[in-house]
């Protein structure tokens, strides 16, 4: 008898008993021993083709009744690739074949090394493959050059028995590029944020700061890490207890403040004049989360204006 067709027929004989049966049973009506049944039994039951009871001292096996794995790996949103022991795709999904233009019986069979696709990525994927023979799971991030456009998937390589009882290798790539693309753009904009010559902060609607770039530490006197926390109050002169409270409320009503000149105390005590610009920050549901407020400096304006000889 064919081995690699021994699998196919115990699911056979399964699906004819769905009440189960017993490693002694189904070894009989294969005309197998019991020992060798029993671990053509044990590959299945780990790939999920079927389930298994223990009575007693004895164990009955089922067909699965869980859904087949070629339909799992269809419905997944990721590209699956499955290799042998001798890194042959034996088994794929859709959605490889959607991303690759190929057809099913063209790449089947096919040394992961003689297909064009992992050479596309960067770094080399086929090693990483390789090992994963070897028992050792790894997951790396790798980007794919697709003509003139970069895609970037997070790749994991699981070690895994097949249906024949060898060692074989599943391949998950997960798309990432919209991730990365959210990613670079929140980079940019933090940089800009931290290169900008006005005091940029976030906060909370309670006052409470969650951001602080380099100007807000330079007209302040705050690092950082001495504001991320703290109540924004802090920089409030104590003639001033409404102001915060006031800004806030309008803030969670959506309204934005808009070149509001006042005056804030620094970390050394002095007062600064500020003109801020204080606006509502939004989810996508239009609900207001938090306030970013936008300082700059405008004591030296100030003083210049003031007739010559005027004291405060």
């Amino acid at each position: 008898m064919d081995k690699g067709s021994i699998p196919e027929l115990i699911k056979e004989i399964l699906k004819t008993n769905p009440r189960g049966m017993t490693v002694a049973e189904i070894a009989k009506n294969i005309g197998m021993n019991a020992q060798s049944t029993g671990r053509h039994l044990d590959v299945l039951a780990a790939a999920g083709h079927v389930d298994v009871r223990t009575f007693g001292r004895s164990k009955v096996y089922y067909l699965s009744q869980r859904l087949p794995i070629m339909a799992m790996m269809n419905l997944s949103p990721n590209i699956i690739l499955v290799l042998d022991n001798e890194l042959r795709i034996v088994n794929l999904n859709q959605k490889f074949l959607d991303f690759t233009k190929v057809k099913r019986g063209d790449i089947l069979n096919k040394c992961l090394e003689d297909i064009s696709f992992p050479l596309e990525f960067s770094p080399d994927i086929t090693p990483f493959a390789a090992r994963a023979l070897k028992g050792n799971r790894s997951q790396i991030e790798a980007h794919y050059n697709l003509g003139p456009n970069r895609l970037y998937f997070i790749i994991k390589f699981i070690p895994n028995i097949l249906d024949n009882g060898e060692k074989g290798v599943t391949m998950i790539f997960e798309d990432i590029t919209e991730r990365k693309k959210i990613e670079e753009e929140r980079s940019f904009l933090a940089a800009i944020v931290e290169s900008s010559e006005d005091a940029i902060i976030g906060k909370t609607l309670d006052g409470i700061v969650t951001s602080w770039n380099k100007s807000a530490e330079r007209i302040y006197g705050y690092m950082a890490g001495e504001m991320i926390g703290r109540n924004v109050s802090v920089l409030v002169p104590p003639d001033r207890p409404n102001e915060i409270p006031d800004i806030l409320r309008r803030i969670k009503q959506g309204e934005r403040v808009k070149h509001y000149e006042t005056e804030r105390v620094r970390k050394d005590r002095k007062r600064v004049l500020v003109s801020i610009t204080v606006s509502p920050i939004f989810n996508g549901d239009s609900r207001v989360l938090g306030a970013s407020t936008i300082a700059y400096d405008v004591t030296e304006r100030k003083q210049a204006k003031r007739p010559s000889g005027k004291k405060r």
